[in-house]
């Protein structure tokens, strides 16, 4: 359905309900919490072949010279986004 909001304010998790808002944990403060944040998106339906991402407001820190190497993204954030797939095992 499309007639409620909702909002995801943890760091890290499932998400499988449509219009689903992910904030990051006291926003509208920024999070300094080292550490890595992963959601996995689950179908709602099906039916369902694409997810569509939007972003309302979104900030990472810039690459750094860490280590002597112009643009090491080794120590910053970073946004991944990735599919993996599983394959039945048939026998």
């Amino acid at each position: 359905g499309s007639c409620c909001l909702f909002f995801f304010d943890t760091c890290g998790g499932t998400i499988s309900r449509n219009r689903t808002y992910i904030r990051n944990p006291g926003y509208s403060s920024s999070y300094s919490t080292a550490g890595t944040c992963t959601w996995t998106l689950a179908k709602s339906q099906t039916n369902i072949c694409q997810i569509r991402l939007d972003f309302d407001e979104s900030s990472i820190s810039q690459p750094s010279n860490a280590a002597g190497v112009a643009g090491d993204c080794s120590t910053v954030d970073y946004f991944r986004v990735g599919f993996f797939y599983i394959i039945p095992v048939i026998g």
